[in-house]
């Protein structure tokens, strides 16, 4: 078994640490998308079945580039390079053996971000400045005290920061 994966979050938040609204995400920023790629291209991600079928809703096919793991109980049409498991820890296990560059990302939503937090070293943030009526929040992360990289920047009318902390 490869240790030496580092396992990651990413994530886009609000000022309230909010993610979505009614299983979608509340703002159009198309820089956070390039950066969420830019990280994501290649590696393996770990998402739950609403965020799975959001991107199905958007995309109309998974996370192209990327092995896709889905946490779930709930039977999903087959897709490929998707596999389905029924916990956090069978997606790590599955994605260990499945990453090939070295790091695995955990990407959405709330109960997933929730529930493998305990397990992420690395998180990948994009703070939206601004407060949206969100229903779904990410976890309290105030423990990734270390900062290995910040970029102010501003897209679509809304100014938001890229962080890459770490614990």
């Amino acid at each position: 078994m490869k240790s030496s994966i580092l396992i990651s979050s990413i994530v886009s938040v609000d000022e309230n640490r909010g993610i979505g609204k009614e299983n979608k995400i509340p703002w159009n920023i198309p820089k956070d998308r390039k950066w969420f790629k830019e990280k994501t291209l290649g590696h393996v991600v770990i998402m739950g079945k609403n965020t799975f079928l959001s991107i199905l809703d958007f995309l109309g096919k998974p996370l192209p580039g990327r092995i896709n793991i889905v946490v779930t109980d709930v039977p999903i049409d087959a897709h490929e390079n998707t596999h389905f498991v029924a916990s956090i820890e069978d997606a790590l296990d599955l994605g260990r053996k499945l990453e090939k560059k070295g790091e695995i990302f955990f990407v959405g939503g709330a109960q997933i971000y929730k529930t493998s937090l305990r397990f992420v070293k690395r998180l990948y943030i994009t703070l939206v400045k601004q407060k949206f009526n969100c229903d779904t929040f990410f976890p309290d992360y105030s423990d990734f005290k270390k900062e290995i990289f910040s970029k102010e920047d501003s897209d679509n009318g809304f100014d938001v920061e890229f962080k890459v902390l770490e614990r």
